[in-house]
């Protein structure tokens, strides 16, 4: 075996490997991942278009209702309409492999939760009809629903791309201490207490008066970050408190907070 030195090549095309650095700080590691942001609210809250204010969106839309709220807001937002469970797989295999960020998209907004978990729904009964199954959720059934949207979700928050997902609210009675649980709607027990693990900020939208100094009185929306251990929200740093529903707004605080933070 020949151990001699080997002369290197020439004009320094010879590389030196550079290793990747065991450890970063916080601060350089958090610009390298995008940011996920769920927003639930009733019906005409406005969820759809503060979800059109953010940066470059792609909407994944399982609601045609919702295309004259991102018109009105955002006319360049791209929009998928999607009506089946292979529809939104279809959108979601083109964020992973980049063809959405290829065509200048920066944020994949997912609108809405509530409905994608419906028809992955209608894909579980349509399966059982076809095998000659009952027409109706079994025990079975519904883990296999809750999984499926579990893993769904979990891929949205490992995109390398900014996520922003919707969701309709749902009021939990609890009767043993007769309090109501204000939290995204989903079928079954466990998805929403879960679902706020899987994103960065969860905020309740809703809508409430406001008076100008004349007395006049208008309607605002606006996005709980912060509030009583009833409310399933989520704040992260320096996205606090309530806010006004501009996600372009947020997604700039949350990428200057990062970058002018002093170093130690």
């Amino acid at each position: 075996m020949d151990n001699s030195p080997q002369e290197p090549a020439p004009n320094g095309a010879q590389k030196k490997e550079q290793k990747k650095p065991l450890f970063q700080t916080a601060g350089e590691i958090a610009l390298e991942f995008p940011f996920k942001v769920m927003l639930f609210g009733d019906s005409g809250a406005g969820k759809t278009w503060a979800a059109a204010t953010a940066p470059k969106p792609c909407f994944l839309l399982t609601e045609r209702n919702g295309l004259h709220s991102i018109r009105a807001c955002n006319p360049d937002a791209l929009v998928r309409y999607c009506e089946s469970a292979n529809d939104i797989r279809e959108v979601l295999m083109m964020a992973q492999n980049g063809e959405l960020q290829s065509h200048g998209v920066e944020t994949l907004v997912v609108d809405s939760l509530t409905e994608v978990q419906r028809i992955f729904q209608d894909e579980i009964l349509k399966k059982k009809r076809g095998s000659g199954g009952e027409d109706a959720m079994q025990l079975q059934d519904w883990m296999t629903l809750t999984e499926t949207m579990r893993r769904f979700i979990r891929c949205i928050r490992d995109l390398d791309i900014h996520v922003v997902a919707t969701a309709l609210v749902e009021f939990k009675h609890d009767e043993a201490n007769g309090v109501s649980r204000v939290c995204p709607a989903f079928q079954g027990q466990k998805l929403h207490n879960e679902v706020a693990q899987f994103f960065n900020v969860v905020g309740f939208i809703f809508r409430r008066e406001a008076k100008d100094d004349d007395g006049n009185v208008s309607i605002e929306r606006a996005v709980m970050l912060e509030g009583p251990s009833r409310y399933v929200v989520k704040p992260c740093a320096p996205l606090l408190g309530i806010r006004e529903p501009d996600l372009g707004k947020w997604f700039a605080d949350v990428q200057n907070f990062n970058t002018n933070q002093p170093e130690n």
